[in-house]
């Protein structure tokens, strides 16, 4: 590392970039003024890396960071500092609260987020800013000088590599920021040991093709897990980061906690404290898991890595049995694709959320981006903590062809079901639920039976197939005939470099319609009237069964109506955990049929 020096005065040593340059001047010609928040960065022409048309995501990420930079500041400053069992020997062992945070910036480029940091972090020590390119650096000891005395007292530069930097001085950061373009992997293994006990990591990766599963392949080498191309992909990449922490973190006999957690358009930011515990390592395979996703469907079901078994007064770890799912999907009949593994723990700690919560809504002037972070926050917490992955309410409809139902009307099935439900922040359309999925799609087979799926009324090709031939197969037969037909037609009518695509056309749009007959002609085993109370219903019952109003459109539903139906479902065998086959196979993961929770 290597560092100007500054002059007998004290003042920042000046560079080719600002002679004569300080806090309060006018702005050199040549140089464009950025300012955010307390913060204002100077940029020469392309000197600097600076981006106009990420600058709104940009700053939400910052708005963030500081967010649960205060709440980590508050939170740290009550706990007593634990010592290394070398400072307790030299009797070197700090016997107070720390005085502030240090922070580290691993790739701080303009440095103006290590600027905002000192600035508006009131229980900042110090904040370390490094960066690899020299000529990068002079130009952040410009922007440091020219946002005053705070900021050139606090803020030091650094120039180096960010995986030696760390490794140089382990332990001496409560805070290691990580924000690079791309996937953050080459820096994890140095940023769980540089930071201190308890400390906070703040890890940013941007390469969301990799991590939803574009790239299958390049995932794994990067963070040794195997994504699924899903609808759930956005939440799977932040267990996919988590998993990759906790692995990095469990060869130095570590763990992670994680605060918070967030999937934000483009990039996944998590926020996770850092703790040293050769017991709690020994817990990393639990907190690990494989999905196992239909083919065929929305389906899937979670496997944990390990499991414990008693033994005497204490316990024994073992790999988590199997299978956890049975050899085909129970409502279509399809093969299943394995993906992971991934965190399957908690995303967020409610009592983080709170306080970064607090933070922001008591100095909600001070941030740029305020109502997309409080946003942002609220949505995360609502979420179901141990519901770990969504559905996608449309994806699903997609899949039966069918008129999807308002997301409250959806909702309120589920609770009258007996079961929970919320939304998520990573997908405006998704659903978290620990329904199992049998009771989840017989929820949609009763959606359907009032709104019947488009194309399969009688008289359509797939009804008459039933009718001529009898049952699914001679519907899907039917249908393949028609397929065969239009595509002997167009062969007629069309240019030789149509017929592929038609071809394409045929074998894509044949399967779905095979998916819909298998989901749509399977009987419903649970007989409750989910829908009894919800929104759109004028009434439902109460624990007599008598009929009584429903709540006024807006709400859930009444609550005698869900506990009605979740009588009605224990009455007829649709008991809330699993008691099928295809469910005991499942509670070898969690002990449920829903999934890891």
């Amino acid at each position: 590392m290597t560092e100007a020096v500054p002059p007998a005065n004290g003042e920042p040593a000046p560079t080719k970039y600002d002679s004569g340059l300080r806090a309060g001047g006018d702005v050199p010609e040549g140089f464009t003024a950025r300012t955010e928040g307390k913060a204002t960065i100077l940029q020469h022409g392309n000197d600097v890396f600076y981006n106009p048309a990420q600058a709104r995501n940009a700053v939400i990420n910052r708005d963030l960071s500081i967010a649960v930079l205060r709440y980590f500041s508050e939170l740290r400053a009550t706990e007593k500092p634990k010592p290394s069992r070398a400072a307790v020997r030299a009797g070197t062992a700090p016997k107070q609260a720390r005085a502030g945070i240090s922070i580290l910036e691993g790739l701080a480029a303009s440095g103006l987020r290590a600027i905002r940091y000192a600035q508006e972090i009131p229980g900042v020590a110090r904040v370390v800013a490094n960066d690899l390119d020299p000529e990068v650096v002079e130009a952040m000891r410009r922007n440091i000088a020219f946002n005053g005395a705070r900021a050139a007292a606090l803020v030091e530069p650094s120039v180096g590599d960010a995986r030696l930097v760390m490794l140089q001085r382990a332990g001496e950061f409560d805070a290691v920021d990580l924000d690079p373009y791309g996937s953050p992997t080459q820096l994890l293994d140095s940023a769980v040991q540089s930071v201190s006990e308890g400390g906070l990591l703040l890890v940013t990766a941007t390469d969301m093709a990799v991590l939803c599963g574009n790239n299958g392949e390049a995932c794994f080498a990067k963070y040794g897990s195997y994504p699924l191309h899903r609808s759930y992909c956005h939440e799977q990449a932040l267990r996919i980061v988590l998993g990759a922490l906790e692995t990095a973190a469990a060869r130095y006999k570590r763990h992670i906690v994680p605060l918070l957690s967030l999937s934000i358009d483009f990039y996944v930011r998590v926020f996770v404290r850092v703790y040293t515990s050769a017991a709690e390592v020994k817990n990393s395979a639990l907190r690990m898991g494989y999905v196992w996703q239909s083919q065929g469907c929305d389906s899937f079901y979670w496997q944990r890595m390990g499991r414990t078994i008693p033994k005497g007064a204490g316990r024994k770890y073992a790999p988590g049995a199997g299978p956890a799912v049975p050899q085909a999907c129970p409502e279509t009949g399809a093969g299943f694709t394995m993906g992971g593994p991934f965190w399957a723990e908690p995303l967020h700690s409610p009592e983080a959320l709170a306080g970064v919560l607090r933070v922001l809504n008591d100095n909600r002037d001070a941030f740029p981006a305020y109502a997309k972070v409080h946003s942002l926050l609220t949505a995360a917490s609502e979420e179901l903590l141990d519901v770990p992955l969504y559905i996608n309410l449309h994806d699903v409809c997609k899949t039966l062809r069918c008129t999807p139902p308002r997301a409250e009307v959806l909702r309120s099935a589920i609770v009258n079901a007996g079961y929970r439900v919320s939304s998520t922040h990573a997908c405006p359309l998704g659903v978290k639920t620990d329904a199992p999925f049998d009771v989840f799609w017989d929820i949609m087979r009763g959606w359907i039976a009032d709104h019947p799926v488009k194309n399969a009324l009688p008289g359509s090709g797939c009804a008459r197939g039933r009718e001529l031939w009898g049952g699914v197969e001679g519907g899907e037969i039917f249908a393949m005939l028609r397929l065969l037909v239009a595509f002997c037609i167009s062969m007629l009518t069309t240019p030789f470099p149509f017929y592929l695509l038609t071809l394409t056309l045929v074998i894509h749009l044949l399967p779905p319609w095979t998916t819909v007959e298998k989901l749509l002609n399977k009987p419903i085993v649970h007989k409750a009237d989910f829908f009894a109370g919800s929104l759109g219903h004028q009434q439902g019952a109460d624990k007599q069964g008598r009929t009584v109003p429903a709540k006024p459109r807006g709400q859930l539903g009444t609550q005698a109506a869900a506990f009605a139906c979740a009588q009605a479902l224990r009455e007829r065998g649709g008991k809330r955990r699993g008691n099928r086959r295809a469910g005991a196979g499942r509670d070898a993961g969690r002990g449920d049929g829903r999934g890891a929770g």
